[in-house]
């Protein structure tokens, strides 16, 4: 930034008092994360639909009326081609009004026994647990093999 003549001034903060000032909306760039609550786009989209401004979960402030219109035609639609092609669009604005910088997302490894079975690896595992089933015969069976 120093060579393109803008001068920084980074100041750390504890993650409450991040939040707090995001919330006031009294920070100017700021590095934070998300991950996806439930398997659809809209999840992240609506990280920068104005209405969602802080102190809601638009920390960015973002707001363009554009967006914001074309946001709630899209959420209001069905799971389609049509819907998809308005998300790719709505993606297409964050990126040429260069609103966040989207940097990594981590990668995850699992290491499961045999006896578990309904397990399926996904980045959405709230409370998946309870979906799992333990077969006792296999169990028994792998645990003799010890």
């Amino acid at each position: 930034m120093e060579l393109i003549g803008i001068k920084i001034k980074i100041q750390s903060n504890p993650w409450p008092e991040m939040q707090a000032k995001m919330k006031k909306r009294s920070v100017q760039m700021f590095t934070t994360g998300w991950f996806a609550d439930y398997p659809d786009t809209e999840n992240f989209l609506q990280l920068f639909y104005g209405p969602n401004s802080s102190p809601g979960a638009n920390s960015s402030n973002y707001n363009n009326p554009v967006f914001n219109k074309k946001f709630e035609e899209a959420v209001s639609m069905q799971d389609s081609p049509a819907r998809t092609k308005l998300y790719e669009k709505l993606n297409e604005y964050l990126g040429d009004e260069a609103v966040a910088l989207f940097s990594v997302h981590p990668q995850g490894y699992t290491v499961k026994h045999g006896w578990i079975k309904n397990y399926r690896d996904s980045d959405l595992h709230y409370d998946s647990h309870q979906y799992l089933n333990i077969d006792m015969n296999k169990k028994e069976e792998l645990l003799k093999k010890l």
